[in-house]
């Protein structure tokens, strides 16, 4: 997929996405997206407020309902390298 592809398919999900009626379809257009693009899921998160748990910022989160209470119980958040980098730049990364 060139550059051009991406930034299309890109352009086609924002039309998509405000053309939605239900978080479930946006959960659904979101999910297809990202894993057209090599990953298996994903959580969008709002930037937390002075003090605000970073749990309670979660928007969207397309990993399996397993999975994400397993990272919960066991204090991953603490150590995950993506959130360390998330506190630590304002530039996008992947």
């Amino acid at each position: 997929m060139t550059k051009r592809d991406r930034q299309q398919d890109t352009l086609d999900l924002v039309a998509a996405l405000e053309a939605s009626e239900t978080p479930d379809q946006v959960h659904g257009l979101f999910q297809k997206f990202i894993e057209d693009l090599g990953f298996s899921g994903t959580v969008i998160l709002k930037v937390p407020e002075m003090g605000e748990a970073l749990e309670d910022c979660i928007l969207m989160n397309t990993y399996p309902q397993d999975w994400s209470i397993r990272y919960n119980e066991s204090g991953y958040l603490s150590h995950d390298p993506i959130v360390r980098e998330l506190f630590s730049t304002t530039q996008p990364f992947s």
